[in-house]
């Protein structure tokens, strides 16, 4: 009897070893695949933030006449917003930068920005 319990405590400790290091490099691979579809899930919606954010910034300009020499700090592009995308606001506002939506203005009291009168067209797609 005594030699049946040991044979099967042996047997559960080999089988539990048996599956930690097998099943290992399988719980890896999921865990990787996993982890790459949350962050592709976090990245588009945080793209998607992004392009609330930029059609948020172009309004919010255009409705205060911001446009060509008329300009406002950056800084006031955050007010009106909820607290968890104020922190995106200069990043969506750099990308309309790159777009050439956005002017910038430097002045001696900061970073200024206003909407770009040639680019009436892309303005119009933020404003649907």
């Amino acid at each position: 009897m005594v030699l049946t319990i040991t044979f099967f405590v042996i047997a559960v400790f080999a089988v539990g070893d048996y599956f930690r290091k097998n099943i290992s490099p399988f719980r890896k691979i999921f865990d990787f695949f996993v982890d790459e579809h949350i962050n592709a899930f976090f990245h588009w919606l945080l793209s998607m933030e992004i392009e609330q954010l930029k059609g948020f910034i172009v309004k919010k300009l255009f409705h205060h006449g911001c446009i060509g020499g008329k300009h406002t700090d950056i800084e006031n592009l955050k007010k009106g917003l909820p607290g968890h995308f104020k922190g995106d606001v200069k990043k969506a506002a750099h990308e309309l930068v790159k777009e050439e939506i956005l002017v910038l203005k430097f002045t001696s009291y900061g970073i200024h920005v206003s909407l770009n009168i040639l680019k009436r067209e892309e303005i119009q797609k933020y404003l649907e």
